[in-house]
């Protein structure tokens, strides 16, 4: 694959491609004019070398400026379980030191001889 604008040149080799696939492809070149050649050089079945010429129209791409997100806040469903937890946690927490403050083991004197 050549590409010609003015006299500069720039080529890319694609690799093979099976009958009736197609492949996208870039060349880059540090030219830039809106009309170019465009050159395919191929071997066909009987590796012989084929070369096919077209004439192409170039539109000059303008970069998008980068967006910048919008940091979003929690909605109101995370918000709802996050203080369900919470509660839980709270609850449960309780439960179990009412618990081990109801079965303290009371620590007994041995038996005097």
């Amino acid at each position: 694959m050549e590409l010609k604008i003015g006299d500069a040149v720039a080529s890319e080799i694609i690799g093979d491609v099976g009958p009736g696939e197609e492949v996208a492809f870039r060349v880059d070149i540090n030219k830039y004019d809106e009309n170019a050649v465009l050159t395919v050089r191929y071997y066909n079945i009987f590796n012989e070398v084929n070369t096919k010429e077209t004439a192409i129209t170039i539109t000059k791409r303008q970069e998008a400026a980068p967006t910048t997100a919008k940091e979003e806040g929690w909605p109101i469903e995370r918000w709802i379980i996050t203080a369900g937890v919470i509660v839980f946690l709270a609850v449960a927490t309780l439960l179990i030191y009412r618990m081990m403050k109801k079965t303290r083991v009371v620590e007994s004197a041995p038996p005097e001889m």
